[in-house]
């Protein structure tokens, strides 16, 4: 791969609402693009649509479950759905010559461990089983 030049911007996570790309955020990278960055990383996209260990809230309501944990929080991809603003978005910042890449993730912020605690740390908190382990390998896959 070549870039027009040696400007990498990082991943940048961006609140995102209900899962899809906003106006916000197409105006956000499609700034960095005008600017001259030459490649861009859109940071924490979530494949896995039940990320949050609430087995509670996810038992009784997994609508309101993944509104409050997953796609409140990051940008989602985990659904075809979340697609048509993606194209978008990839076709807006390749129009300024800029290569595009997404970060992937599994919930990321939205994460809680057993004791209550939120980030990246949680992920092997939770009890995880090798089955666990296949599902989430699927959600990256797919």
């Amino acid at each position: 791969m070549e870039l027009k030049n040696r400007i990498v911007m990082a991943p940048t996570w961006l609140r995102a609402a209900d899962g899809y790309i906003t106006d916000y955020h197409m105006a956000f990278w499609e700034a960095r693009a005008r600017g001259g960055v030459g490649y861009i990383t859109l940071g924490a996209a979530n494949v896995d649509p039940y990320p949050v260990n609430d087995p509670e809230l996810l038992k009784n309501s997994p609508d309101e479950y993944r509104r409050k944990y997953v796609d409140g929080y990051q940008l989602s991809f985990y659904e075809d759905r979340f697609m048509p603003k993606m194209r978008e978005l990839v076709k807006l910042v390749h129009g300024y010559d800029v290569k595009f890449a997404i970060q992937l993730g599994s919930g990321g912020l939205s994460k809680t461990d057993k004791l209550g605690r939120r980030g990246p740390h949680s992920e092997f908190d939770r009890g995880w089983t090798p089955e666990r382990f296949r599902e989430l390998v699927r959600y990256y896959a797919e």
